[in-house]
């Protein structure tokens, strides 16, 4: 009986995971379109396109230096947007654990 209940849960837990993993790319998306447009074109480029930084600063006319610079706040914005909009998610993800 255990064995079919198990069943049952895995598919729920699966679609709350999704549904987590879609609000957390749309919240990444808004905070990436806040970006000042340097920045956004830089976390474009390195993150989204996989460019080197050194490759970056080339193709922008920007010191290599600038480029990890604006990466560097990039990310950090990016991380501070993330975490004050998935409180949500959290809490969910806690509960799911209880």
């Amino acid at each position: 009986m255990q064995a079919i209940t198990d069943d049952w849960d895995q598919p729920t837990n699966l679609t709350e995971e999704q549904i987590l993993l879609n609000d957390t790319r749309k919240i990444l998306n808004e905070a990436v379109s806040l970006l000042p447009p340097q920045q956004k074109q830089v976390y474009q480029l390195c993150q989204v396109d996989g460019m080197p930084q050194k490759q970056v600063a080339e193709l922008m006319n920007l010191s290599p230096e600038t480029v990890k610079r604006y990466m560097k706040l990039a990310l950090k914005f990016l991380h501070q947007h993330i975490s004050t909009h998935t409180d949500v998610a959290a809490i969910f993800i806690i509960l799911k654990m209880l």
